[in-house]
Formats: C-alpha cells, sequence, structure tokens
C-alpha cells in the first residue's frame, strides 16, 4: 500500500502573496508532484501484488477553489484529477485507487490552531476507515462530503458565503 499524504498550505490570497517562487513551488511539489511521483516510482512493484492499494489524500478545497488558500486548493484538485484517472488506467489491475478527501481537520496544516474547530483526527479517522472498509473509493466526511457531490450552482452559493 502506498498512502500519498502531505501537504502544504499556505494561507494567502493571490494577489497579496509576495512569497518568491521558490515558496510556491514547495507547496506545488509537495501536494502535487509527490504523490504523482510517488505513484510512478512504486507502481511497478504493486501492480505485481495479488492486491494492493494507492491512497491519495486530497482535500474538500480541491472542489471549492478558495481565495485564502488558491495554491493549495488547485494543487488538490489537480491530485484529485489524477487519483480519478488513474482509478481508470488501473482498473483491469489487482491495484485499487483510494481518494480521501478531508474536510477541516484539527491538525497543524497551515499553521498551529487554524484547523482547531474542524473534526478531531480520531473520529475522521474512524470514519474513513469504515468507508474504506465498505468499499468506498472517494470518502469524505461531512463539509467535504457536500462539497465532493455539490453541482456547479451549489458550491457558487457556499463561495459567496467565505
Amino acid at each position: 500500500m502506498l498512502v500519498n499524504n502531505a501537504g502544504i498550505q499556505r494561507r494567502v490570497k493571490f494577489r497579496d502573496d509576495v512569497a518568491g517562487w521558490a515558496e510556491r513551488t514547495q507547496e506545488i511539489a509537495i501536494n502535487f508532484e509527490a504523490p504523482i511521483h510517488l505513484s510512478a516510482l512504486f507502481l511497478p512493484q504493486l501492480i505485481g501484488k495479488r492486491a494492493a492499494t494507492i491512497v491519495n489524500v486530497s482535500s474538500g478545497l480541491a472542489f471549492l477553489p478558495v481565495t485564502f488558500a488558491p495554491v493549495y486548493a488547485a494543487t488538490k484538485a489537480g491530485l484529485h484529477s489524477f487519483t480519478i484517472a488513474l482509478r481508470a488506467d488501473l482498473r483491469d489491475t489487482s491495484v485499487s485507487v483510494i481518494e480521501i478527501v478531508p474536510p477541516m481537520v484539527d491538525t497543524g496544516l497551515g499553521g498551529t490552531g487554524i484547523h482547531a474547530e474542524g473534526v478531531s483526527v480520531d473520529i475522521f479517522v474512524e470514519a474513513v476507515i469504515e468507508r474504506i472498509a465498505a468499499g468506498e473509493v472517494e470518502i469524505g466526511y461531512g463539509m467535504s462530503d457536500t462539497l465532493r457531490t455539490a453541482d456547479r450552482q451549489e458550491l457558487t452559493m457556499i463561495m459567496a458565503k467565505i
């Protein structure tokens, strides 16, 4: 099993971002390039197994292009798209591809205390494990389930509130 679970979330509006390109590319590399690179490196070994899984952790923000973290949201949207394509590409192999789509979870992502009002890690992980056991391949929780299943009109209404 390969679990691609890494993320940098730079919380800055793009128009106000004065960071150098190296800082921006680090966010892109960690969130988007690394899961693709690791999948490419591990896939030959995984395909040789009787059963194997690649798990990509994206974000509810993959479905909601927020202004407070636009590069993060874009990288997670790219990872979501890659995950769908990879799942289709591997459908006739022994490798399954699962996407976990977290909502705001109480972790240190983006800085200490930023996600303190998010769901606890323990509750989120328990829910995800149950849904993996049930055979789901795209798993959200709470608001991220709302975002990943919403249509454009619903997403526009949600964006107008933030």
